[in-house]
């Protein structure tokens, strides 16, 4: 095939959209329409290939693979190898696992049905923890063409045949994949069966060679590139994807290669500079943007930014010059026999490393001795919080904390309340009492809460009884109130969205959040009022908020500075935070006589609230306390259960 500028240069916009995406770039929130370009590139190449063998000799299946592994493999394969080795220094434990395990998924091309089985979509926070988030596209690529010439193979010959094929593999994954946007959305998005509609598209003009007169082909190319333009400009991270939403990219890319308009602009030597480095380019910049939040979080900053980008172009060009050109050569001048071999013992040993470092839970020991001992703070939890702490959609129960004789006082609330119930015990235990604690996750004390993430979730049943069956003890034992109160007024401050995923009658959103909030609150009132009617009810005011993993911030810098870096957030933007949930509270105070407790006092000084001190973290994640943090607060329970 004639080499084509104007694909090149789809290569060049596709890679530096998905990276400008990935780093954050104002105006390039709907960058990530650069993988959906791949996928129809990929698709009009590989269909071109497969016609042009089939036309001049015998198809030769094995020649076919070879070439794509050339392509693929090797600098994945470096790229898993350079990041194993620099994890082994750089990651902490819980970290470095996660890297095994998805490593392994990416070596064996089935990582996007490994992150459609997570948890996380692409497009949540949560998934840019993941190293290898962007090998999802190799994978469904790599799949595509295993299946896609075997699907062909028996109408290469009938061209008009093959024509039908093509539309009706379009036509069932574009209805497969927009049925999947409204029944299972990670799906929708990571599956080869709602992906193949898009490299069908580039099969179809492959087979459908049109002949333009005059303006036409301009025409045609300029339209494809305005409906680019438009995609990048319209769409975002909260747009349901692909399915038809990803109708006006891919046939804005199929019109410019169908246009086949190889003009001075697109020949530009920086562009096809560019559109030679892709893959490699692509393959690297996601870590860059990985260990950019891992260590600072500093990818919001400009300056990052621009050293961040021309840092993956870099190292696209060494991976370029220094990987795909060696090994393409090698494969050339190598039989299928060797090279298959040699590629298939190098994975295996790879992968064998990969595998024993996920077994060895990320091998901890490589913490540096001197701080090794916060590790075992992962672990510094509430020792019975599997059987005393409950899920939602699961009856609670009350659960007994300490062995002395005496009902002191019962804990309830959400996972805030199993963080702290530990330290109320040891306060009860001193004066030979004990302590019942009911808590589920996620279930704040709101009455008529609801959840649009758990269809199980069933947290205002258990409110209902925990009001009825609290009336079984006497009506002197007091109930301490533990929530996360901002997160279900506000949402996560770890998350980007912001948004409450529980409700009670209107689903947060901009432009409903007063009334959200208002619902809320009142269910939140009407709970603690009539508990407040017959015994005594204390309630903790705002734990503060970390925003980020404490421990794992505190064993990140010990495995290169071999010292924890203190963890702490202003007490002002705490007090800003938490406002509207004092307020809250104080009218409680007011009106059904609650009495408040202050945690402020124990955990921060007049400008910072600590997460950690003295490489000692507080925390066991970034809002929940762990067991020592959970003790600084025993002076203030220490009254209550005397």
């Amino acid at each position: 095939m004639k080499f084509r500028y104007d694909i090149n240069a789809l290569r060049a916009l596709a890679v530096m959209l998905v990276t400008l995406y990935h780093f954050k770039v104002p105006g390039f929130a709907g960058g990530f329409i650069g993988v959906d370009v791949f996928f129809v590139i990929s698709g009009f190449l590989m269909t071109s290939i497969i016609f042009k063998h089939s036309t001049l000799q015998p198809f030769q299946l094995l020649n076919f693979y070879m070439a794509r592994a050339g392509r693929i493999i090797p600098a994945l394969f470096v790229l898993i190898l350079v990041l194993t080795v620099s994890g082994y220094f750089l990651l902490i434990p819980e970290y470095y696992q996660k890297f095994a395990h998805n490593a392994l998924s990416s070596l064996g091309f089935f990582s996007n049905y490994q992150y459609a089985s997570e948890s996380n979509g692409y497009f949540d926070l949560a998934a840019e923890e993941n190293i290898l988030l962007h090998t999802w596209s190799l994978s469904v690529e790599w799949l595509f063409y295993l299946l896609y010439h075997i699907i062909l193979l028996p109408f290469l010959n009938r061209k008009n045949y093959v024509k039908w094929v093509l539309w009706l593999m379009l036509l069932f994954s574009l209805l497969y994949a927009s049925y999947l946007l409204h029944t299972n959305e990670k799906g929708a998005f990571y599956y080869l069966s709602s992906r193949i509609w898009e490299m069908v598209l580039g099969g179809l003009v492959a087979v459908y060679p049109i002949k333009m007169a005059r303006a036409q082909p301009l025409y045609c190319a300029i339209f494809g590139w305005v409906c680019l333009l438009i995609s990048v400009m319209l769409y975002g991270g909260t747009t349901p994807w692909p399915a038809y939403y990803a109708l006006l990219p891919t046939v804005g890319t199929a019109c410019i290669i169908a246009a086949n308009l190889n003009s001075k602009y697109l020949q530009n030597n920086y562009i096809q500079l560019i559109g030679k480095y892709s893959y490699s380019i692509y393959l690297w910049h996601w870590p860059v943007v990985f260990y950019g939040m891992y260590f600072a979080s500093v990818t919001d900053f400009v300056y990052f930014k621009i050293l961040a980008i021309g840092l993956s172009v870099v190292l696209g060009v060494l991976s370029y010059y220094g990987v795909e050109q060696p090994s393409a050569k090698w494969i050339k001048n190598n039989t299928h026999q060797k090279v298959f071999i040699s590629l298939l013992l190098a994975m295996l040993v790879l992968g064998g490393v990969l595998f024993l470092i996920q077994k060895l839970n990320g091998m901890p020991e490589r913490i540096p001795a001197r701080v090794r001992d916060n590790f075992s703070y992962s672990n510094n939890i509430d020792p019975r919080r599997k059987q005393c702490h409950f899920a939602t959609g699961v009856d609670v129960a009350f659960c007994q904390y300490g062995s002395g004789k005496e009902l002191k006082a019962i804990v309830w609330g959400d996972s805030h309340a199993n963080a702290v119930v530990g330290a109320v015990a040891s306060s009860s235990e001193k004066h030979n009492g004990h302590v019942l604690s009911w808590t589920s996750s996620g279930c704040p004390t709101v009455m008529g809460i609801q959840s649009q993430a758990e269809q199980s979730y069933n947290c205002s049943r258990q409110i209902q009884r925990f009001l009825a069956e609290v009336q079984r003890f006497p009506s002197d034992t007091p109930v301490i109130v533990v929530n996360r109160l901002n997160a279900y007024l506000h949402g996560n401050n770890e998350s980007q969205d912001g948004q409450p995923k529980t409700y009670v009658h209107t689903p947060y959103s901009s432009y409903s959040r007063e009334i959200f909030q208002k619902e809320i609150i009142r269910g939140y009132e009407q709970a603690i009022c009539q508990l407040s009617k017959s015994r005594p009810v204390y309630v903790l005011q705002p734990i503060p908020e970390m925003g980020k993993n404490v421990l794992n911030e505190e064993l990140k810098y010990s495995m290169i500075l071999h010292q924890g870096l203190e963890v702490k957030i202003s007490k002002l933007n705490h007090l800003q935070r938490s406002q509207l949930s004092m307020n809250i509270n104080s009218q409680l105070a007011q009106q059904c006589g609650v009495k408040l407790l202050n945690p402020l006092p124990y955990l921060c000084n007049d400008k910072q609230c600590f997460g950690s001190q003295n490489n000692v973290p507080y925390y066991f994640d970034d809002d929940h306390l762990n067991l020592r943090g959970a003790r600084r607060l025993m002076p203030l329970f220490e009254p209550i259960v005397q």
